[in-house]
């Protein structure tokens, strides 16, 4: 597995392709990340952005599926409640790169399935970490309204 410093390079990498408009390239290498260590959720997330960028919107939702798939298998899981929030920020900062391109009406699909987690959140409520309905309601309430602007 590659570890998170060493996945930084290959993120540099793609901020360069970026750059120099390359943004295919840029997505290359960042599947290359995720496909090194496919459960490191910041991986997904860069992925999600540079496919964004390159107007690959059909990545984007694979990519969110992929992590919907990975907070699912941690369902249950000694790690379960530092997950679920990971990948609920995951999603959040999806949302918030389709704000930045424009597209309301895919951060607002991102939205909902953040909404989808409350569930898990209420499951995972008295163990030991958890987060607080007030947190995930206040990321909500954030995004909701930033969406509506």
């Amino acid at each position: 597995a590659l570890s998170p410093a060493k996945q930084q390079i290959l993120f540099l990498l793609a901020d360069n392709y970026l750059t120099t408009n390359e943004a295919n390239k840029a997505v290359e290498i960042m599947q290359q990340a995720v496909e090194l260590e496919p459960s490191y959720i910041e991986a997904h997330v860069n992925l999600s952005i540079v496919a964004m960028l390159a107007k690959r919107n059909d990545l984007v939702s694979n990519t969110i599926k992929r992590l919907d798939q990975l907070r699912v298998s941690n369902i249950g899981s000694k790690n379960e409640v530092h997950t679920l929030w990971a990948h609920f920020i995951a999603l959040k900062r999806i949302a918030d790169a389709y704000l930045r391109v424009g597209q309301r009406t895919n951060a607002r699909n991102v939205y909902n399935a953040m909404k989808a987690f409350e569930p898990d959140f209420v499951r995972n409520a008295d163990k030991p970490g958890a987060v607080k309905p007030a947190d995930y309601n206040g990321v909500l309430a954030d995004l909701d309204a930033s969406i509506r602007e």
